[in-house]
């Protein structure tokens, strides 16, 4: 599959860090001194005390700690893992919401980036800070509804994975759409959006395709 020509980016957080994100109007690395200080983590605890000790190989440098992740594909396995408990805490799929934006956002905030063609912290992932690199990431498989790996394709599960980082801290004027698991969902963002008004730019709507 070729390159798409607009890339999309997700991050996945838990519903209760949306204020802090709405009321600073940013979204933070996790060694950023204004991190919010009850940030509700919902990814695999281990997981991310090692992913905290390894550099990335490519500039900027620093270690994952320094950056704002999210994914190349939607339906990420994480979510997955959080959906049916595997090695992370159970949570019910309306707790978690999208913050989606673009790779043309990304370059008209002019942030410095990486991006990985498979899990971030498997030891043969390709690291690359080059838009032309992108086409070393399997867009099949990042926006597959199918990641499993099987005989034919073992390494299926690494690839579905592709991460893109964004160094130290980005505007939230980057964030283009809010996606929720359902109209629960809906109503808590859209009335955190009209608390926060400045952020009335961002659109939200529902759509479970994103959802397991």
């Amino acid at each position: 599959m070729p390159v798409p020509a607009n890339i999309f980016l997700y991050r996945l957080i838990h519903k209760d860090n949306l204020e802090h994100i709405l009321s600073t109007q940013k979204l933070v690395c996790p060694n950023h001194p204004e991190r919010s200080q009850n940030y509700r983590s919902i990814g695999e605890t281990e997981l991310i005390r090692l992913r905290s000790t390894r550099s990335l190989p490519i500039s900027p440098g620093g270690s994952f700690r320094n950056y704002v992740s999210f994914y190349l594909g939607p339906r990420p396995v994480m979510l997955y893992a959080i959906k049916n408990g595997f090695n992370v805490e159970r949570l019910p799929q309306e707790e978690i919401i999208y913050l989606i934006s673009t790779f043309e956002r990304v370059q008209t905030h002019r942030c410095q980036f990486v991006f990985s063609d498979g899990h971030g912290y498997a030891a043969f992932t390709g690291w690359y800070n080059k838009p032309e690199d992108f086409k070393e990431v399997d867009w099949s498989v990042v926006n597959s509804n199918r990641w499993n790996d099987t005989d034919d394709d073992p390494d299926r599960k690494r690839r579905k994975q592709a991460e893109f980082l964004i160094h130290h801290e980005i505007s939230i004027s980057i964030i283009e759409r809010i996606s929720v698991f359902n109209q629960k969902s809906l109503n808590f963002v859209n009335n955190l959006m009209i608390r926060y008004s400045k952020n009335r730019s961002i659109l939200t709507d529902i759509n479970t395709s994103l959802y397991y």
